[in-house]
Formats: structure tokens, sequence, C-alpha cells
């Protein structure tokens, strides 16, 4: 999203338009420094053997030496300097000697004092058979066509009029042994979804997961394989968590024609699945972004309940000229348009708006840009310029700390933007991130803390008021 979320034809400069915005998740400098960027690259945890035997010369058998160039996702373990290291999250370049502390400190990596081996498989024998008579065939539906994607369409969630979500970098604190997605609420780790989790503590009924990178068909999801991400998948669909599946982000590209998104889907789908988001930041073609957008118009044939969003980084110009989306995302218009897509929004990156000046964004009192104030006037710069109705547009902000120095989204700002979405009817308001909602008194930017004082679920809070 931007570096949380942006997006972007050429005839901008005919449009008075400016490039500029925001990128969504990411590198290891950044808040979304995580996100799908470990897509293709990263891989699963290792298995570590449980048998390997430590000694003097070799304290920590099996483990490697960190590398700068090496892409290490949560779990995974390094050495470093003769000292053990556990990664938090997805991160490549982050030395531990300085980038390491407790969990909860929004360092990456964390001190450890064992290596961790991965339990080996237990085989249990079959039983020995026992004749018995043959009952009488019992007709027995098939795997939960939800759960099982292939031979029938699986049903899906319907998207509410008013969508409000925070986004979920799922490698950051996921349990790699059962996939279960979880986060830091209130100082200690919880799950996602469930009893005591943060969607029960802080009353969210939706999430977005970030993010999945490659082909509909053969998604990765940063070092998590498509099938086993499914099984995060179902953890939320027993807890009756709506979820909305984000691709692309900062740091990879997703790319579907018909068939394939129809693939990607089907995989997914359940009772609360209500969407797919395209987050267009890394660089795609005129050419996939038209064949995104077609897919999505054949998708929402199959599945009508489905809203399909299509995130951008943007500006907020004002002083007069309504700067607004970058060339990529003006492209990217024209595509949904050609398509003749009925059930999409635009979701705006409010954030990372690169520098303090007005033909950017709106300024405050103290020269920086007014985080609040500039949300609602990439809104209204879109909706005037485009003519996009209010009601197909969204906003998503990135709390707390952003990446550009100076730009802090306080929780008054938030306020501002949700009773702007709420009083013009928006189709949504999004926060980045989930995992950036707890408090740190560090001032800096984190992927796992605002930066800010405000506490746990503070910003969750007024995201699910809005609409």
């Amino acid at each position: 999203m931007r570096t949380r979320i942006r997006c972007t034809i050429a005839g901008l400069t005919a449009l008075g338009l400016l490039s500029g915005g925001a990128v969504l998740g990411a590198g290891p400098a950044s808040a979304r420094e995580t996100l799908a960027a470990a897509s293709s690259s990263s891989s699963a945890p290792p298995a570590w053997s449980a048998t390997a035997t430590r000694t003097a010369s070799d304290p920590f058998p099996g483990v490697a030496e960190w590398s700068a160039t090496a892409t290490y996702t949560g779990g995974q373990q390094v050495v470093r300097d003769g000292r053990l290291y556990t990664a938090g999250w997805w991160t490549r370049g982050a030395d531990p000697r300085e980038n390491s502390g407790a969990i909860g400190s929004g360092r990456v990596w964390q001190p450890a004092t064992a290596v961790t081996p991965t339990p080996a498989s237990t085989i249990t024998p079959a039983p020995a058979r026992t004749a018995v008579p043959t009952p009488a065939p019992t007709p027995v539906p098939a795997t939960d066509p939800a759960r099982a994607p292939g031979t029938t369409t699986p049903d899906t969630g319907t998207a509410p009029a008013v969508l409000r979500s925070g986004y979920k970098d799922i490698t950051i604190n996921m349990d790699w042994n059962t996939h279960q997605l979880r986060t830091m609420l209130d100082g200690k780790i919880v799950p996602l979804a469930g009893p005591d989790s943060w969607a029960s503590r802080t009353g969210s009924g939706a999430v977005t997961l970030a993010f999945a990178s490659g082909t509909g068909d053969a998604p990765s999801w940063a070092g998590v394989t498509a099938d086993e991400f499914r099984h995060s998948i179902d953890q939320l669909v027993d807890a009756d968590v709506d979820y909305v599946l984000a691709t692309g982000g900062a740091s990879a590209t997703f790319t579907a024609n018909a068939a394939q998104l129809d693939s990607f889907i089907s995989r997914y789908a359940s009772k609360n699945l209500i969407g797919i988001d395209f987050d267009i930041e890394q660089g795609q073609t005129p050419a996939q972004i038209r064949e995104l957008a077609e897919a999505a118009a054949v998708a929402e044939g199959k599945y009508p309940g489905l809203r399909f969003s299509f995130t951008l980084p943007t500006s907020a110009g004002s002083d007069g000229r309504k700067a607004s989306l970058n060339a990529t995302g003006v492209e990217t218009v024209a595509a949904i348009e050609a398509a003749k897509l009925r059930n999409y929004t635009v979701n705006l990156m409010a954030m990372d708006y690169g520098r303090s000046a007005s033909d950017v964004a709106v300024l405050g009192p103290d020269g920086a840009p007014d985080m609040g104030a500039s949300a609602v006037q990439a809104a209204r710069n879109v909706h005037e310029t485009f003519g996009i109705p209010y009601s197909k547009l969204e906003l998503t902000v990135m709390i707390g700390v952003n990446d550009t120095p100076g730009e802090v989204t306080t929780v008054a700002d938030l306020e501002h933007v949700a009773e702007f979405v709420k009083t013009q009817g928006l189709a949504g308001l999004h926060l980045w991130s989930v995992d950036r909602d707890t408090p740190s008194a560090t001032g800096t930017l984190s992927p796992s803390s605002s930066g800010t004082s405000n506490a746990s679920g503070a910003y969750s809070a007024v995201v699910n008021r809005a609409g």
C-alpha cells in the first residue's frame, strides 16, 4: 500500500497531475518492508535437525551465518558474531547486531538461546483391517466446495456497502508451524481471529490479508505456499471473520488472466471471502493492468458478491491543480472503464506524500502535511478529476509514523477521515496496518508499531466506527 500503497499515462501533464504517493509495505526500512516482497524469493522456514549436536566449536549446529544478501522469513534463525537470532518476520539486509530486541520492540531480530528444532513427523500405523459387512452406500457430499476448489463454483461472501478493515502483513508474528495468523495486542502475541484474539478484542469483523504475488494459478504468500495459506484462511472462516485477499504491493507483482484469477478465487473461496484487492505499485505494464481488469470483469459474473478493489498511490494537491493519481493510476482507471467492470472500487493510499508542499498535500500550521486533511483532499481530487463517485472510492491511511519523515497520522487525523467517509458515502476505510496498531515510545518508523504512544487498537477503533 504505499510505501504502504501506491499506483499509477501519459496525459498527466495535460491534466496537471503529478506523480508521487505512497508505497504499501515496502522494504525493511519501511513499514511495509515486510510484505509480499518475500513472495517468490522467500522460502518457508527451514527444518533444522532436532538431533544436531551442540559443540564448543559449533554452538548452534545447522544454523548459518547471517548474510546481508539473503532473505529470511519469520521463524528462521541465523548466527551473527557467535550469537543466535530468530527473525520475527520477512527481512533482507537488516543486521542482527543493529536490529534486534525483545518481541514487541519493533526490531526484526530477537535474541535466542537455542536452535529451534522442527518436530519429527509421527507416523501412526494403520490398524489391522477387520472384515465387516458392507453397508448399503449412502450418498455423502464431497469435500466442502467452499474449501476445495476445482469442480463447482464455490460460494463467497458479499462485500458490505462500506468496508472497514486493517491490512495484515501475514508474515509478522505468524506461527510457522500451524500457519496461524497472529499479531501483537496489549503487549502480547494473540491470534488474529478466534477467542481472545485481535478480532474479538477490537471488534473488527474484517481484515485485508497482504500480499499474494506471482500468478493467479500459482500464488505465493511471502514464503507461505498457496496450500499452506489455505489453512490460515480456514482459521478465519471458523471464527466468522471476513477477509479480502490483497495482491501485489510495493515489493512484488501479481498477474492473472481470467482463468488464473478464477483459480485464485476458487482456491480461497468461502462464505467470508468478500473481496480481491489489486495493489498496483511494482511496474505492471499497461497490458498486465488491462488483463487484471478484464479478468475481474469476467469473475464478477461468477462471483457477484465480491468487490474488486484497485489500490493506487495518490497525491493530495491543494494548490488548485488537484494533483492525485500518477501515470499508472490513470492507466488503471482507464482499464477499469474499458473492461466495463461494475463491482469495483478505487482505493487511495493516503500516505507518504514525499515532501511538504502544497502541490502534493494539504499543509498544517507546522508546515508538514496534515494527514487527515490530505486524505480528504486526495479523495476530492480523484472524484472531481476522474468523475468517480464517492461510493466507488476507498481510503487507506498509514497510521502513526509514515515512511516520509515528518508525516505522522494521529488518531484525530483518522477520526477526521472517518467522518468524511461517513458523510460522503465512500466505499471503505482501511489502515496500514494491523501490526502497527500498537504503541511505541521510540517515535520512529516500524512495521510492528505506530511509533506513537496511542494504545493498542486505538486506530482500529476509529476505522470500525466509520460508515
